[in-house]
C-alpha cells in the first residue's frame, strides 16, 4: 500500500491487545515503509479508541481465541458429533461458533468508530466474512464497511500459474460472498 502515492504520508494508527505483538507489527510496518520510500507516522495503541480518532479507513484482522484452542474445538466438537468440518471460517458450525466469538468484538468497533469517527470506512478481513458483515450492517447501518478476502485475487494467480499466463496480465470479474466466489469473466490481456 505505500507503494501508492497517496499513502508516501499515511499515518497508520496500529492497534493490539498484546504488546509484544503490536512491537512486532511496528517493526514489520516501518520496515514496509522504509523499503517503500514512505514518509508516513506510525502509532502504536492498545486502547481500540484512541488507534481510531479521526480515521478515515479501519482495517480489521483478528481472531478471538486464536487458532488453539477456539478453531481447533470448534474442529473437534464437530467430529465428536459425526460433522466434517472445512476451515471453520465461513459457515458450518465451526463458522457459527467463529461468528459468534468475533460478532461482539466487531460491534464494539462499530460503537467506536460511531464516537470518534463516524465518517470512516471499515475494510473487514475477519471471517466469517458474510456473517460478520451482516451482523455489522443490522446493528450499525450507518458504518460504511466493505468485507475484503484475498481468496479472489489468489485464486486468480494459482490459475494463471497453472495455465503458464502472467498473473500480472489476468483481467477477471468476480461475483458472490467470501470462500464462495465465481469468475464470471477471466482473461488474459496480451501485451
Amino acid at each position: 500500500m505505500f507503494h501508492r502515492e497517496a499513502l508516501k504520508s499515511a499515518h497508520v494508527a496500529l492497534m493490539d491487545i498484546d504488546q509484544t505483538r503490536l512491537e512486532e507489527s511496528h517493526i514489520v510496518v516501518r520496515k514496509l515503509m522504509d523499503s517503500a520510500g514512505a514518509s508516513g507516522r506510525i502509532t502504536c495503541h492498545t486502547n481500540q479508541k484512541a488507534a481510531l480518532q479521526d480515521a478515515d479507513f479501519v482495517v480489521v484482522a483478528f481472531q478471538i481465541g486464536g487458532y488453539e484452542p477456539c478453531t481447533v474445538t470448534d474442529f473437534e466438537v464437530c467430529k465428536r458429533h459425526g460433522l466434517e468440518q472445512t476451515i471453520a471460517d465461513t459457515l458450518g458450525p465451526g463458522g457459527i461458533m467463529r461468528a459468534l466469538r468475533t460478532i461482539p468484538h466487531l460491534w464494539r468497533i462499530c460503537e467506536d468508530m460511531t464516537e470518534v469517527c463516524p465518517k470512516a470506512t471499515m475494510l473487514n478481513y475477519v471471517n466469517p466474512m458474510a456473517m460478520n458483515t451482516w451482523a455489522m450492517y443490522a446493528r450499525y447501518p450507518h458504518i460504511k464497511q466493505v468485507g475484503l478476502c484475498h481468496s479472489v485475487q489468489g485464486t486468480a494467480e494459482e490459475l494463471a500459474r497453472d495455465l503458464n499466463i502472467d498473473p500480472a496480465s489476468l483481467r477477471y470479474r468476480c461475483a458472490g460472498i467470501n470462500h464462495m466466489a465465481f469468475y464470471l469473466e477471466l482473461d488474459a490481456q496480451n501485451g
